[in-house]
């Protein structure tokens, strides 16, 4: 019993050490009704594919764009108007128009070849709106 402990001691010490840190990731705000563009930087010489994540809290990751360096494409349920990819020498793009509070999640840029695929950029879009300011109001008041 006491050898079980113990070797569970130091599994769990060893995982513990050669976990990585957490990165926090960046946080944009923008206003109900603004325009935000996201952007990933990305070289020729990383692979052929890029895509686009959406996670909103408490919800799965749902496939924004996705498609080759020469073409991206939307998934059906963002290819509204209001979302759009385009792409330079070295950096891709997702653009939101008239951002509205649902549009309020983590967003992820991977990249990659067919074979490796690595998240090169994610950030917070946080969406502020007159009724969410309302809440915050009540709440210090």
């Amino acid at each position: 019993m006491f050898t079980g402990f113990v070797s569970f001691c130091l599994v769990s010490s060893a995982l513990i050490q050669s976990a990585e840190a957490a990165h926090q990731i960046p946080l944009i705000k923008v206003e109900v009704g603004k325009n935000v563009t996201l952007q990933c930087p990305v070289t020729e010489k990383d692979g052929k594919f890029v895509h686009w994540f959406k996670q909103s809290p408490g919800y799965m990751i749902q496939t924004v764009a996705t498609g080759s360096y020469t073409k991206q494409t939307l998934s059906e349920e963002f290819n509204n108007g209001r979302f759009s990819v385009s792409e330079g020498q070295t950096l891709y793009f997702l653009s939101m128009r008239n951002v509205q509070k649902e549009d309020e999640a983590t967003y992820f840029c991977q990249y990659g070849s067919a074979y490796s695929q690595t998240f090169n950029t994610s950030v917070y879009l946080a969406v502020n709106g007159k009724l969410c300011d309302m809440f915050i109001s009540f709440y210090l008041t």
